[in-house]
């Protein structure tokens, strides 16, 4: 006897080990993708990779992701220009005003997403 699930097509099952596998696959690229670039108010130079549209310093196509400089970078970020941008593996970093986000940690003068 068939099984039929969803408007009476056939079920197909997927071993859980070839699901598995490609979770893990897939996973890490999600949880440790790096923080996509965006557009960053102009104070100052621009970062690196960036180049200047109005008021704002724009990202090129493989740009980092940049963050106000405020004292010292936070961790995974190193300067370029008068900004913070994030190296590889580095989390999303913004600007610290009071206590952090639920999810969020402190890194000197900034909240860095957690993972």
């Amino acid at each position: 006897m068939h099984k039929h699930g969803w408007l009476n097509g056939p079920v197909h099952r997927v071993s859980p080990g070839l699901f598995g596998i490609a979770l893990m696959l897939l996973l890490p690229a999600a949880v440790w993708a790096d923080p996509a670039p965006q557009p960053v108010i102009k104070q100052g130079r621009c970062p690196s990779g960036y180049y200047v549209s109005g008021d704002y310093c724009m990202p090129r196509s493989r740009s980092r992701f940049a963050v106000e400089k405020r004292g010292r970078c936070p961790s995974g970020y190193h300067v370029s220009g008068d900004y913070c941008v994030s190296g590889s593996r580095a989390r999303t970093a913004i600007p610290k005003s009071g206590r952090c986000p639920r999810g969020w940690t402190v890194s000197g003068d900034y909240c860095l997403e957690r993972r």
